[in-house]
């Protein structure tokens, strides 16, 4: 898959992708979401494509029929490692970011700590039940959650932002 500028999209991961391309356009950014990442874009190592590959189907699709295997390598190939979390100080909006807990979340208690240095605004919201899939087991978890953000942040903008961190667990 190839980008507008003729390049291969750097990673499948939208949300590191959300990081770079709105950080440079902060003033037009009213909300983000983050789903159990850090402000990391990592590069990928050797044996990612291989590994990725052999992994089981997703939501009953075999990988072969999401993305073809150039894909991947050229993913692979192109990938950096890239630390965002001092540039996300710029970002003003109101955040939510929601984190897994059961094995192998994608955001670990460290990162969250950075986060909450870097966006002292952060609405930070850990799912016991979910591990790095936030969707699963339960989709109305994720839903009512980002749900209830936006509806606090349309209703009263401000006040989010002057709030500060709030941490809750669901």
């Amino acid at each position: 898959m190839k980008g507008s500028n003729g390049r291969w999209f750097r990673r499948m991961i939208p949300e590191i992708t959300i990081y770079s391309n709105f950080i440079n356009k902060c003033q037009f950014l009213r909300s983000l979401i983050i789903g159990d990442y850090p402000a990391v874009h990592t590069q990928l190592p050797a044996g990612w494509v291989e590994f990725f590959a052999s992994l089981p189907p997703w939501r009953g699709k075999k990988l072969s029929d999401r993305m073809k295997l150039s894909a991947l390598h050229a993913l692979q190939q192109e990938s950096a490692k890239v630390e965002l979390w001092n540039d996300l100080t710029r970002l003003t909006c109101p955040v939510l970011i929601i984190r897994g807990v059961k094995p192998h979340p994608g955001l670990s208690l460290e990162a969250v700590e950075q986060y909450k240095l870097s966006l002292p605004q952060a609405n930070i919201v850990a799912f016991d039940q979910h591990d790095h899939n936030i969707f699963e087991p339960d989709v109305d978890v994720f839903v009512r959650t980002v749900d209830s953000f936006l509806k606090e942040m349309k209703q009263n903008h401000q006040s989010i932002i002057k709030k500060g961190v709030r941490t809750w667990t669901i």
